[in-house]
Parts: structure tokens; sequence; C-alpha cells
């Protein structure tokens, strides 16, 4: 899948082995309404979004995340993959994103079991519209050892429902 996390080796070459650590990165399994291997992120991810299987995805189904509170009420609504235990080095996010109208998208990682705005670590915002699947790429560096918990997320600024696919 092209929506993944790579982890680079650190030899001194630039050669890197891409193995995709999340399970169910396509989103092609659902159980109980929910993709297997993902949850939301966060006690209000209830509250304020809608998550469902979209049958319209990049590559078969796909991830769709709609807002139920807009504007100043509004929040990001992150989903993110079941723990991953990483060893320290360098790592992408990588995943496709389509709005239904207009969105704004982003990924990044937290340390599991840590929450607040200062515990997630993001990449740079994407505008997403309806009109093309567009890719959102994201590198960090992992100092450590961690259990982390990489995340997808459907901002507070989009304009309703987004799809994500292939992580």
């Amino acid at each position: 899948s092209l929506l993944s996390i790579a982890m680079f080796l650190a030899a001194g070459l630039t050669a890197a082995a891409q193995d995709n650590l999340v399970k169910n990165s396509d989103f092609e399994n659902w159980d109980g309404g929910v993709p297997a291997q993902w949850q939301k992120s966060g006690k209000d991810s209830p509250s304020n979004a809608t998550v469902k299987e979209a049958a319209e995805g990049r590559s078969g189904k796909a991830l769709e995340v709609e807002h139920k509170v807009q504007g100043k009420k509004g929040q990001n609504v992150r989903y993110h993959c079941n723990a991953l235990d990483l060893k320290a080095g360098n790592y992408t996010l990588s995943f496709y994103a389509k709005a239904v109208s207009e969105a704004v998208v982003n990924g990044g990682w937290h340390k599991t079991g840590t929450s607040g705005k200062t515990a997630y670590t993001y990449g740079k915002d994407l505008k997403v519209d309806n009109n093309e699947w567009k890719q959102f790429t994201f590198k960090f560096e992992l100092k450590e050892d961690a259990s982390v918990d990489v995340f997808v997320a459907n901002k507070k600024d989009s304009k309703g429902a987004v799809l994500i696919d292939d992580v």
C-alpha cells in the first residue's frame, strides 16, 4: 500500500526497506461498523465525528470520516491504527485522501497512552477536494524505541467528509 509507514534502514547508504507496519492499511476489513485494527483517537472522537465504510476508495474500500460539529466548536478528528512497537529510527507515514467537497487532512503519531496538544506530532496540512486522490506524506524520527499510535486526521477546517485510503 502507498499509505504506509516505511522504516528506513540506518545503514550508511540511502537504501530503504519498505515494510508496511500498519494492519488493514487499505481499510478492506471492517468489524461492527469500524475498520479492523483501527480506533478513534481521544475520548471526544465519538461525539464529534461519524466514521463509516466507503465503497469508493482509491483501491477498494476506504475510511470515511465526517465532522458532526463544525466551526468554532469543531475539533480535529483523528483515527489511529493499533499501537505499533517501533525501534528508534526514521519512518514515513503516507496515505491518500479525497474530500466529498473540500477538506484539510493531516497525519502523525504520538506515544501510546499520551494525549493533549503537546503529545501529538503532526505533519503539514494537505488541502484536498473531490476531483482526485492526493497523497499525504510525513517523515519523522523516533529518537528511542517506543510504542506509538499513528493517526490520520480530518482537520476541523474541513467542510464535510473526507475519504482516507492506502495508509
